[in-house]
This record gives C-alpha cells, sequence and structure tokens, in this order.
C-alpha cells in the first residue's frame, strides 16, 4: 500500500508584510510542514484547545503530533480478530463465525476535556471505544463486555459524530484532577441495518472510572423511556437501504445540535433495487434532555439560481465578528452555521463536484423550529417523522406556554419539521467540489476557510465584504501508479496587501431584512481594510494561489489552533491515471471508475488523458472486504455523445492487509516483507534493517541483489542478503536439520500436529519442540519468542526458546482444557516474537490437547486411541490412563504395544433389527464395546443360532459390528439373541445380547 499521508495543513493567518497582492501561483507560504502516516489512512483529526497538540485517527492507529507536527506518540488500536457477524464481539463470547483479521476504521475522535482524556471510537467489535491518557496516548480502558460499549459497528468512517457535554471550561489542573469524569457524550451513528444492536442516537456517560461498569451507559433508562432513539425495524422493512449519517454535531448554549443525511423515504422506492435519494436534516434536543423528549429535526437545504442543493457536505459553527454580527441583525454572542451542500438529492457516496457554501443563523434554525412545536402544541397537524413513526400521528392540543427553553413532554415528540430551513447561499463551485469549511474571527471580520475536492483552500469574507481568495493546490505532484496516499500538511503565509473585487449579492438575514453586499480592500493574511474602495465591476472575484498538494481532496475535519494562527487539514492523495491514443475529444471527456466516482478527464497532448481516481475517503468501503485488491472498470465517456468509448481494468491493491511472510512475498503485486517490524509494505524504505527485507518467492534463495542508495533512482529496489521468510516445518516432512528452506507458494502442507498429553486431575508438564525455518534472532530491545495457546477462548502463553534457525521449543508447562465432553480437543496455536509477530505456519497445523479418561471408559474405547496418545488400559483401576498413572504398571496397564492384546468382557447393548426372514440376507448391526480392535478378531457371530458373516467395511473397532445373516435350515426356527466371540469363546471373551431376534414367515392371503 502506498503510504497514507495525513496532510495537514497549516495555514498562517496572521497579516504578512506589504509585498504586494496577488501571490504568483508558484509562490509558497513562509512555513510549510506536513506529517506522513505510512500503511495507514487517515480518518480524523482533533486539536486540543488549550494545548494545541494534535490527534490524528487512523486506521488501526491513533496519532498525537505537537503544533508542528512533530509525531509525539502512536498509539496501536488493531487489527484484530472480529467478525461483523459476531455479536457480542468474539472478546466477549466465542463467536461461531470464522474470525478475521480486521481493520479498526477511527470513526470518532474527541477530547473529553473534563475527564481529560482522548475518546476514540473504532470500527471493530460492533464499535468499541477507547480512552487513552493525553500525555502519551496510554490505554486507559477499552469498555467491550456490555451491549452499552457497542456503538456502531459500519465500516464508514464519516458515519458518526458526537458532542461532549461536561463542566470543564476554565477550571485549573488541580480542580480538574479532582472533578476528573462526569462528562455526557451525545453521539449519532450509521448503523449499518442493525437496529437490534445500535441506537442512531443516543445520550451516554462518561465517567471518570474507564473500567466501570458504568461507562457509556444510557443517561437515563427504564421499562418505557431512554436517553436514545432507534430506526425501526419496520423502517428498515420498508427501505432496506435506510440509515442516517452524522455529518456535524455540536452544542450552542443550552441545545445539541447534528447534521444528518439519511434516506428520503418520501422519494425512494421501498425495494432496495431502485435509485435513492438523500435529504439532510438538522437535528436538535436539549442537552439536559434524559428523555430526549426535545427531539425535534427539519429539513435543510440551500437554493441558488433556482438550482436544488440538498447533499450536506460539512459544516462549522461559528460566533460571528462584529461587522457580520450586524448585518445580519444579531448580536456578537449569537452563533451562525456556515455549511456546504452538494447538488440535488442522489449519490450520497460519491456526490456531485457542484457545491455551494450557505449561511444559516441558529435563530433562524431555532424560530422555525419553536414555532413548528408551538402549532403542534395547538393541535394542528401531525407529528410528521415517518421514518421514526412508521405512521402520521396527529398533535394534540395542549395549552402550553413554549419559549426558547422549552424542552418537550411525553407527548407531542418527537417532532419533525416539512418545511425546509433555506440558507443563505454565499457562493457556489461548479468543478472543485468543497467538501470542509471552517470558520474564525479576525478583528471585526469573520472569515471562512473553504476546502475542496481537488486540493484547494479558499479563504473567503462573508456578508457585508463578499471576497473570495483561493489557497490553490498544495505543494507536490500527484503519486502515479497503483495506491492511495493521505498527509497533512501545515502552511504559514506571508503579509501583504491586496486590492478584493468583491461581487455584489442580495441575501435575507435571519428577520428577513435586505441586506446589500459592498467592496472592500483585504490583505493575503486576515488584516481586512474595507473603507475607500471604489465599486469594482460586476460578481469579479480574485484569487490568491498557494501550492499545496495538487488533485488532493481536502477532507471533512478542519481545525484551527487555539490561537488561530493555523488551520489544520487532512488531505487525502489521489493517483492519476494517463490513457493514450483516444480519438477526438475537443468537447471534453469524464473519467468513470464503475460506479465509485465520476471524475473530470484532463486531454492532454499526443492523445492522452490524464483522469483523478477516487480517493480512500471519497470512497471509504473501496477496499474493504476485497482483501489485497480490488478491481474495478475504469471507462472513458465522451461529453459530447454521453458514451463510453474505451473501458479496461483498474486495480487497486494493499500490501499492509497480507499478514504473513508466505502471502506477502508471493502476492503478484511489488509487496515487501519487513522481517523485523513483521509487515507488508511496497515501500522498501520502510524495513528496519538492510538484512530484513525479503522481497519475491523467485530470488528467496539467491538473492543477490543491491538496494539503491537514498536519492537514488530505482523503478524497483531489491534487497541483498540471503534471506527466507520464518515460518514452522510441516511435520510431515523429513526433519533433516540442513535442509535448505522453500517459500514457494504451491508447496502443499499436510496436516502436522504437535500432541500434548494432558490428564483430567492433573496436567502433564512437558516441553514442546517445533521444527521451523528462518526464525529470525531478535534484536536489541525486541522481545523473545512465546508460544499462544487459545484454548476454549482462553489464551495461554508460554515462554518458548530458540535454539537456532530450525528449532524452537515451548518451555515446560501444562495444559488444560474444561469438561469431558471431548476426549482431544483441536486447538490453534501460534508461535509469536517480539510481542505480536507471528510465525507462519500450514492452515491445518494445530495442536491437540487430549484427556485419556474422558470419552474413553471402556478398554476398547482406550486402546482405539490414537497410538501417539500413549493412553492405554489400567485393569486395577478400570480407567484409561497414561502408564504414569497406573500402579503397576507393568502388570496391570494394557496398551497396543504388547503383543496379541485385546480387551474381555464384550457387551452388546443393541441389536438392529430385530426381525428378519428365515431366507437370510438381513443386514443385522450390534453395537457395543470392547466389541473387538480389529474384525479379525471376531471369530464367532451367531444371530438366534444362526451363521452372521461380518462386513468388515462396516466394522468400527470395539464398537459396532455389521454382519449379514445367512440362511436358517429349519423350517419354523426360533428366535434368540446375538452371540459373539473375540479371538476365543471362552468365557471372558464371549457376550450375549440382552434383546432376541426373532424370525418372520412370508405368507399369502
Amino acid at each position: 500500500m502506498t503510504p497514507q499521508w495525513l496532510v495537514l495543513a497549516f495555514t498562517l493567518l496572521q497579516a504578512r508584510p506589504n509585498k504586494g497582492f496577488p501571490m504568483s501561483p508558484t509562490d509558497q507560504p513562509s512555513e510549510m510542514n506536513s506529517y506522513r502516516a505510512t500503511e495507514t489512512s487517515l480518518t480524523h483529526l482533533t486539536v486540543h484547545r488549550r494545548t494545541g497538540d494534535v490527534f490524528v485517527g487512523a486506521v488501526n492507529r491513533v496519532f498525537k503530533l505537537s503544533a508542528n507536527l512533530t509525531e509525539l506518540r502512536s498509539h496501536i488500536s488493531g487489527p484484530v480478530e472480529d467478525n461483523s457477524k459476531c455479536y457480542p464481539p468474539p472478546s466477549v463470547r466465542a463467536c461461531a463465525h470464522k474470525l478475521e483479521s480486521s481493520d479498526n476504521v477511527n470513526k470518532l475522535l474527541l477530547v473529553d476535556y473534563t475527564g481529560n482524556r482522548l475518546v476514540a471510537c473504532g470500527s471493530i467489535w460492533q464499535g468499541v471505544c477507547q480512552f487513552l491518557r493525553l500525555e502519551d496516548l496510554f490505554k486507559l480502558g477499552e469498555p467491550h463486555h456490555r451491549k452499552e460499549h457497542y456503538l456502531s459497528g459500519a465500516k464508514e468512517a464519516d458515519g458518526m459524530a458526537g458532542v461532549v457535554v461536561g463542566d470543564d471550561d476554565g477550571a485549573g489542573a488541580e480542580l480538574k484532577k479532582k472533578k476528573k469524569g462526569g462528562s455526557r457524550l451525545f453521539i449519532g451513528a450509521a448503523i449499518d441495518g442493525k437496529s437490534e444492536y445500535f441506537p442512531t442516537l443516543s445520550s451516554r456517560k462518561l465517567v471518570a472510572d474507564e473500567d466501570s461498569v458504568n461507562m457509556f451507559s444510557l443517561v437515563y433508562q427504564d421499562e418505557f423511556v431512554s436517553s436514545q432513539i432507534k430506526i425501526p425495524s419496520d423502517t428498515l422493512s420498508l427501505y432496506p437501504a435506510f440509515d442516517i449519517y452524522y455529518v456535524y454535531g455540536f452544542s450552542s448554549r443550552t441545545y445539541i445540535y447534528f447534521l444528518t443525511l439519511q434516506l428520503d423515504t418520501q422519494l425512494t422506492q421501498m425495494d432496495a433495487t431502485g435509485e435513492k435519494f438523500f435529504t439532510s436534516k438538522i437535528v436538535r434536543m436539549c442537552s439536559n434532555d434524559t428523555e430526549f423528549y426535545s427531539y425535534v429535526e427539519f429539513p435543510l437545504g440551500c437554493t441558488k439560481d433556482g438550482v436544488e442543493y440538498r447533499l450536506v457536505q460539512a459544516a462549522y459553527k461559528h460566533r460571528p465578528g462584529r461587522m457580520l454580527a450586524q448585518a445580519l441583525g444579531l448580536s456578537e454572542d449569537e452563533d451562525v452555521l456556515f455549511v456546504v451542500f452538494s447538488q440535488g438529492q442522489k449519490n450520497r457516496a460519491n456526490p456531485p463536484r457542484e457545491t455551494v457554501l450557505c449561511l444559516f443563523t441558529l435563530r433562524q434554525v431555532n424560530l422555525a423550529m419553536r414555532e413548528r412545536i408551538k402549532s403542534c402544541y395547538r393541535g394542528e397537524g401531525k407529528l410528521s417523522l415517518p421514518w421514526l413513526l412508521n405512521k402520521e400521528l396527529p398533535c394534540i392540543n395542549t395549552p402550553k406556554q413554549i419559549g426558547d427553553d422549552f424542552c418537550g413532554l411525553v407527548l407531542n415528540q418527537p417532532l419533525g419539521g416539512m418545511r425546509v430551513i433555506e440558507g443563505t447561499p454565499l457562493f457556489d463551485d461548479r468543478t472543485e467540489g468543497m467538501a470542509a469549511v471552517a470558520a474564525y474571527t479576525y478583528g471585526e471580520h469573520s472569515v471562512v476557510f473553504v476546502g475542496t475536492r481537488s486540493g484547494q483552500l479558499k479563504k473567503s469574507l462573508p456578508l457585508p465584504y463578499f471576497c473570495l481568495y483561493q489557497f490553490g493546490t498544495m505543494g507536490g505532484s500527484a503519486v502515479r501508479g497503483q495506491g492511495m496516499s493521505r498527509q497533512i500538511i501545515s502552511l504559514g503565509g506571508e503579509e501583504g496587501e491586496g486590492r478584493a473585487s468583491c461581487g455584489e449579492s442580495g441575501v435575507k438575514d435571519a428577520v428577513g431584512s435586505k441586506v446589500r453586499a459592498c467592496n472592500g480592500k483585504s490583505t493575503t493574511g486576515l488584516r481586512i481594510r474595507v473603507d475607500g474602495v471604489p465599486p469594482p465591476s460586476q460578481n469579479a472575484l480574485l484569487y490568491e494561489t498557494i501550492l499545496v498538494v495538487e488533485g488532493s481532496p481536502i477532507l471533512r475535519d478542519m481545525v484551527f489552533s487555539p490561537d488561530y494562527q493555523y488551520i489544520y487539514l487532512l488531505s487525502d492523495k489521489q493517483l492519476s491515471v494517463k490513457v493514450r491514443n483516444v480519438p477526438n475529444l475537443t468537447a471534453g471527456v469524464t473519467c468513470v471508475f464503475e460506479d465509485l466516482s465520476e471524475s473530470q478527464g484532463e486531454v492532454l497532448s499526443k492523445g492522452q488523458v490524464f483522469c483523478m481516481s477516487p480517493s480512500l475517503r471519497d470512497v471509504p468501503a473501496l477496499t474493504q472486504g476485497y482483501g489485497d485488491k480490488r478491481v474495478v472498470k475504469l471507462s472513458l465517456k465522451s461529453k459530447e455523445t454521453g458514451r463510453k468509448f474505451i473501458t479496461t481494468d483498474f486495480v487497486f491493491y494493499n500490501c499492509s492487509v497480507l499478514q504473513s511472510c508466505l502471502s506477502c512475498v508471493s502476492s503478484p503485486f511489488p509487496c515487501n516483507w519487513c522481517k523485523y517490524r513483521h509487515i507488508c509494505t511496497n515501500n522498501l524504505a520502510e524495513c528496519s534493517f538492510q538484512e530484513g527485507r525479503v522481497s519475491n518467492i523467485e530470488e528467496l534463495s539467491k538473492f543477490p541483489q543491491s538496494l539503491s542508495k537514498p536519492g537514488a533512482s530505482s523503478s524497483n529496489p531489491k534487497p541483498s542478503g540471503p534471506l527466507h521468510p520464518a515460518r514452522l516445518a510441516d511435520q510431515t516432512e523429513p526433519r533433516s536439520p540442513s535442509k535448505t528452506a522453500n517459500c514457494s507458494p504451491r508447496q502443499r502442507a499436510s496436516v502436522g500436529r504437535p500432541f500434548i498429553n494432558e490428564r483430567r486431575t492433573a496436567g502433564v508438564i512437558r516441553p514442546i519442540t517445533l521444527r521451523a525455518r528462518n526464525l529470525p534472532q531478535p534484536q536489541s530491545g525486541q522481545k523473545n519468542y512465546e508460544c499462544v495457546f487459545n484454548i476454549q477462548g482462553k489464551i495461554q502463553r508460554i515462554p518458548a526458546v530458540r535454539f537456532n534457525s530450525s528449532c524452537i521449543q515451548c518451555q515446560n508447562t501444562s495444559y488444560w482444557y474444561d469438561g469431558d465432553e471431548m476426549g482431544d480437543l483441536p486447538v490453534d496455536f501460534s508461535i509469536v516474537w517480539d510481542g505480536d509477530f507471528f510465525i507462519d505456519k500450514p492452515s491445518t497445523m494445530k495442536a491437540l490437547l487430549y484427556k485419556c479418561e474422558a470419552q474413553r471408559d471402556s478398554c476398547g474405547l482406550c486402546l482405539k486411541a490414537d497410538s501417539t496418545f500413549e493412553c492405554g488400559w489400567c485393569l486395577g483401576e478400570k480407567k484409561c490412563l497414561l502408564r504414569q498413572h497406573c500402579h503397576a504398571p507393568e502388570h496391570n496397564w494394557m496398551h497396543l504395544g504388547r503383543r496379541n492384546v485385546r480387551c474381555s468382557h464384550p457387551r452388546i447393548t443393541k441389536i438392529q433389527p430385530l426381525t428378519g426372514p428365515k431366507e437370510g440376507g438381513t443386514r443385522v448391526t450390534m453395537e457395543g464395546e470392547n466389541l473387538g480392535l480389529q474384525v479379525r478378531e471376531i471369530t464367532h457371530v451367531r444371530v438366534a443360532g444362526v451363521r452372521c458373516n461380518p462386513v468388515p467395511s462396516e466394522y468400527i473397532s470395539a464398537e459396532r459390528i455389521v454382519c449379514d445373516m445367512e440362511e436358517s435350515l429349519l423350517s419354523n426356527p426360533p428366535g434368540g439373541p446375538a452371540e459373539l466371540c473375540i479371538g476365543d469363546c471362552s468365557a471372558e471373551y464371549r457376550t450375549l445380547s440382552s434383546q432376541t431376534y426373532s424370525f418372520v414367515v412370508r405368507s399369502l392371503t
């Protein structure tokens, strides 16, 4: 997998010295930092509002960075053995479904300031969260044993949002320590159809003790009401694709708000195959409402030039500056909301690039909601929440004073609004696709930053001085090849002055008055001067361009530093595709990656087309569930004809999902195994030691390659040194210590099992010696070898000794399993080193624990056990035991090693059938115990005095004899028991059945 960079852009917001305006498109900021996280895909970021530390959530990782993007700490959160069908997760209860190595996708990253900890919620184990210490990311706890701990197992990184509510502001360090805990988490999550397991919206306790059983408990719950809302199963039956995706969550005054995307049940057909339409909603609740009686949701949207925008992409709550507040008729302590929408109501996963930035005031939102509540309490209309109620319930006339602090009653709730709350469009973008937004106040002015899917960062001054600047493609070139990249960029600007040509626009504020935009003069930092500027031409815009990362989508999370000197953002680097020999495409071309994405193709010279692939964040499920590769169809579509004129296969591959050396080096892709880091990567520079690099299978035994020097050009650098993957040898192979390793995946391994003797009453202590190949010698600071056994869900780790590269021994210990229902139990085992680096072994190789006594309560069952068990029948105790546990074994212990060993006292317990014709031919089955160890021992079998010939193929040692009846020579034969002898017919080797067999005579009537 190509290194995933988080480009945490870090833009200096201060004014800069007067250098003139605008900057050259190639100008670089005075300060630019970036952080590249390899072998992972980054999903979320947050900045500590006091320390300025940057926390980044990723797939299988959480990072802590300094303000200048230096990595301080890294916490590993996955992968783990899991299966999305396991509920509760396999860490709590054994699961019938096959477990696989599963990535932990970070879906939520929040700072709990009251608890002084980081909350990181992922996708594994049905969506559990980890609490990490802010100083060093030490894991304080990971509650996962109660249903309240499972938030949602959906894999999509962008379907969850949360708001932490706690009394933490202004608290000093000592006070904070005393008051640790006591927060509440309002959390909304996409549930992926599992409404029986997860609420879509809930309020949870964040208690001080991370291991407390009350952690994540619902704030309130009784028999009828609780602090949660679930999607009804009836809704999912009618609309299988229904879900609610939480885009943004925030608090304002006494309310909690969420912006969501959900299936529009009014426009979407009920069957799962039809076209899907989505709608944006704003959800509001009182922060102190424990029963969710105050739940209200309204459709949200924006219209510009007659075009509707209904797919919310990003949002940001902002306390406006004085100029914007005056223009909107607000006080400066009232919040506004900047929201980015995509056009239309289709393609949630890959929304159109036609986008608009809109402005809402929370006064406007709250007014619409208050009027809706008042009308419902007057008995007007219905609750109008079809997805939740599944039927139209009328509002009940209830005289009640409805003010701003009204938080609902048991009636007339939950409540939905039918009228769309429309925002004020600030500007639209038809090509680049706005995807992130953030705002802050500089002096008296509100300044908005917008990130686009084409890698541009735009800075605008909204009403009443609407000016737009653009920080264009941010530094570097697109990665070419099969892979993805993700990075953090940090940008610093310079001071300067510029003249802004600003467009005129008419807008309405929250109370409907007309506000007219005027023109201003602005620096490229944010020291804005707005007086004495002559009117510009209509709708002119002035752009400032700074090179960032060309073609790399800026993601939803965009956060300011505490001092508002910098803005941090995530950027998802895309790869480029070139197509040659195309027809005349002067009208333009579209690149289509199946149903994943469509993008504008750039027609180059010499008949080439340049395409941008979908990014991991545009299509979160791009490689999820597809293993190490996914093949998609890439098509080119002419804009003139609207038809596809060429289609080819395009491969996305991911080396990092390959968890073993053998699977890594046998991959058809350029994957390499880092022996001392135990990872598979396409980047050889990530291996810790040169001698620890393993490339393809064919070169494993020769390996005379040299590695390119740093900075040298090499299309396929290869490691040097004779090296092979470490793996356990198949026990069916010869035990030659000098045998040369062959890592070919074509070699088929038979079942090889180290057998472990175990007595029920006391464990047998003994070492286990295993043959292996190419076992690494742990380096300084690395942990030694261990044998890890998974016995009935319990992990037992045993120290192991590496004798040499081909031999390892699990040290003396005993092993145990509960119950006598199984005489032997195959168990998974692994050899690991340095904590969690697994040595390859054949998938069929297991350890076998057994108890001689269990299910072997007769001599025959005991002696027929696998000879390697070394079980024998102890005559004195009449038990199946190991030799050392039998008294006077030289006289009392029977085992197969003795000559002519037979079990005495055979017994027949069942005959089937009990009747048959005297002419013979009936096949009779006799079951019992001690019925011989081999069929040749059955020397005498008669049924009701008639000879019965054993059938060798049906014989089961010691347990079953099947024979065919001969004809009875008597005209009217009597019935009788079955009789058999083992070896000879002396009394101790002869038996008669208690059941009798009868003959039937055929006759015609």
